[in-house]
């Protein structure tokens, strides 16, 4: 079961920045485990990581989980976390834009169908909505 993950930011002005992270099992398209945060942390990482392997239990065994190379993905935390659960970890070629276009493709519908159709009163509220739209996407 490969699995992908991507951070993605997501805005209408500088100062509501938000960041979105997602875990997709790539044969079934289904969003795995998410999370909204207001700053990129290795913490959402491991955040959606969890949720991901408490949804699949032992069917994660073994999986190898497609990254890009930003820090987040590449800490020693999330190593660490990976090797304790039999994760095998791919990161993308620099630069690629072709690398991880699944991912992409996602995102870009998520911005254009769900976020950009929406005003979002606070974090909270924004990660009801994502939560809704996730819910929404995988049935």
């Amino acid at each position: 079961m490969p699995c992908g993950h991507q951070i993605s930011r997501i805005s209408r002005s500088e100062r509501a920045l938000r960041i979105c992270v997602r875990t997709r099992d790539e044969h079934s398209g289904r969003v795995l485990g998410f999370c909204v945060d207001a700053h990129m942390t290795t913490d959402i990482v491991l955040s959606t990581l969890r949720k991901a392997l408490r949804l699949r239990k032992d069917a994660a065994r073994g999986v190898k989980w497609h990254t890009d190379r930003g820090s987040q993905f590449s800490d020693r935390r999330v190593a660490e976390f990976c090797l304790a659960h039999d994760i095998r970890r791919s990161m993308g070629k620099t630069g690629s834009c072709y690398d991880h276009a699944s991912t992409e493709s996602f995102w870009s519908i998520f911005k254009h169908e769900y976020f950009c159709r929406h005003v979002f009163s606070d974090l909270e509220d924004l990660r009801r909505g994502v939560a809704r739209y996730m819910e929404f996407y995988n049935n």
